[in-house]
């Protein structure tokens, strides 16, 4: 009975599982599977210390529109839709530290900390603007104005749980 089910079991997974699979011929004519085209990245979740700061920091400096927000004694999250990709963050059970470094940019190269960051495009003629509501605000900044980064514009700045947030802007280039 118990080798039954196994079969059973892997005949269901085969059936079900085998239309998400595809078969990919690489140059050497190797089979390789691969289901990467039936996946994507749908959520981020960060945690947080206090919401109503990140809502101040993301909805009222940047201007995101929260998806949801909900902060009472049993539970807190604040969801924002960015391009199909929901960033969350939820209230932590714990005090967390705050982290006071930048994070060392690919782009930039500045930073002493090799950790996380995000970047997030903002339109050019928004920047001068922007960067004005967040100096206005005391929100820290890497660098004392926007600044020509590889490939762009970028103004690094620190949420309120130190996550650095590079505001850019694209610049094209002559080659």
């Amino acid at each position: 009975m118990k080798n039954y089910i196994i079969f059973a079991f892997a005949l269901f997974a085969f059936l079900v599982l085998s239309p998400a699979i595809t078969f990919a011929q690489d140059d050497n004519e190797s089979d390789e599977m691969s289901i990467a085209p039936e996946l994507r990245m749908d959520w981020i979740n960060f945690a947080c210390n206090d919401l109503q700061e990140m809502h101040d920091f993301y909805t009222g400096l940047l201007g995101f529109e929260e998806e949801w927000w909900v902060d009472d004694q049993y539970f807190g999250m604040l969801v924002y839709d960015m391009g199909g990709i929901n960033v969350a963050f939820y209230r932590a059970d714990q005090d967390l530290e705050v982290n006071d470094a930048f994070a060392h940019g690919p782009a930039y190269g500045a930073g002493p900390y090799h950790g996380y960051s995000v970047s997030i495009t903002v339109p050019e003629e928004y920047m001068p603007e922007l960067v004005n509501i967040l100096k206005a605000a005391d929100v820290p900044a890497l660098f004392d104005e926007p600044t020509e980064v590889f490939g762009g514009v970028a103004y690094p700045v620190l949420d309120p749980m130190g996550l650095t947030v590079e505001l850019y802007y694209p610049v094209e280039t002559e080659m």
